[in-house]
């Protein structure tokens, strides 16, 4: 494995691990403990779900036995930077305008989960100040749903499995850093204040689209 998949790992790595981040500094400054077992069943899901997602776009180019996805693969990781760009705007756009950003509907768990993605500290079930580890399950599932599009986005692009070894064990290191390092900064602020960091990652993926689409 080259230094270019090196590199395109770490960046994948830190798109994905930019909202772990971010909910970590949520979580932090509004005094919400993640414990460590918390934190490991976070950070396993998301990287699980990230790798899984990986293999299965890798499944997808053998099973359709496709000679040459790489541009479908930009593409698609283009499409999901565009994305992430724009749900950051909307979100800056309603919370000046305070509205309400839960959608509401009943199915199972579902409603809840949408709720977090859009509120980080409705995890916190029982407002305790802690996220349990049954609270965290809910957490890492809010968490990892856009990395299944990214991880499929990025298995159509022929990674090899170096690269899939190489990403799990750096997305690994990431996110729990990423948790971690939120929740400490998150406590040192004296003040609450909403920090989104959706428009890295979306930059992230669109620069690694057209790396990927130009080189």
């Amino acid at each position: 494995m080259n230094i270019q998949m090196i590199i395109f790992a770490l960046a994948i790595a830190l798109a994905s691990s930019t909202d772990c981040f971010a909910s970590g500094l949520s979580y932090g400054i509004n005094k919400i403990r993640i414990p460590l077992i918390s934190t490991l069943i976070v950070v396993g899901t998301c990287t699980f779900t990230l790798v899984a997602s990986i293999v299965l776009g890798k499944y997808i180019i053998e099973i359709f036995n496709i000679s040459s996805t790489q541009n479908l693969g930009a593409i698609a990781l283009l499409i999901m930077g565009i994305y992430k760009l724009i749900s950051y705007i909307i979100k800056v756009i309603t919370n000046k305008k305070q509205l309400n950003r839960s959608i509401k509907f009943s199915l199972f768990s579902l409603s809840f989960i949408i709720n977090i993605c859009n509120q980080p500290n409705s995890a916190d079930i029982d407002n305790n100040k802690s996220i349990s580890s049954f609270e965290a399950v809910f957490l890492a599932i809010a968490l990892s749903i856009d990395g299944i599009a990214m991880g499929i986005s990025t298995g159509l692009t022929q990674t090899s499995l170096a690269f899939v070894a190489t990403i799990a064990g750096v997305l690994l290191l990431f996110t729990f850093c990423s948790i971690t390092l939120g929740c400490y900064i998150g406590t040192t602020l004296s003040k609450k204040t909403n920090i989104n960091l959706g428009w890295l990652s979306g930059i992230l993926l669109i620069g690694i689209a057209l790396y990927n689409i130009f080189s």
